[in-house]
């Protein structure tokens, strides 16, 4: 059975460092200083904590489209359609990529091309490319 860890109150974290130099003896720094020094990772800890979760929900993948890219692991929530002929030259192998890998895998190849983007979402949806009568469209008739 897990037992859920709770933080520390300051005079908490000070009667265990005092108990601690009860136990092992006198530390090489003042017990102030060891004190100011668990706050501080205390709140470093809680800092990194908050960010992690901050960038798990900014990366995470819905549930109805589970996809990431292939390239740097990222939540793929965007489609971007561009042109077979710029695709067929950037692509993995079956693979899939997320807007951002497609384009820096253009301007590395030297490549420049127009994209369309798709996205359905509970409250927002984009123009299907499908239905596209944009730049795109013009460029494949």
């Amino acid at each position: 059975m897990t037992v859920p860890l709770t933080p520390l109150t300051d005079e908490q974290l000070e009667a265990v460092l005092r108990f601690a130099v009860e136990m092992v003896g006198e530390p090489t720094i003042s017990i102030e200083d060891l004190i100011a020094d668990a706050r501080w990772h205390r709140v470093e800890l809680a800092q990194a904590r908050a960010e992690n979760e901050r960038l798990q929900r900014a990366n995470r993948t819905r549930q109805d489209y589970p996809f990431r890219c292939d390239a740097c692991g990222r939540a793929h929530i965007l489609d971007t359609s561009i042109p077979s002929e710029f695709w067929n030259k950037i692509a993995p192998d079956g693979g899939m990529l997320c807007t951002t890998c497609i384009d820096d895998r253009l301007a590395l190849a030297g490549l420049r091309c127009e994209a369309e983007f798709y996205f359905v979402g509970k409250a927002l949806k984009s123009k299907s490319y499908a239905n596209s009568h944009g730049d795109l469209a013009e460029a494949r008739a």
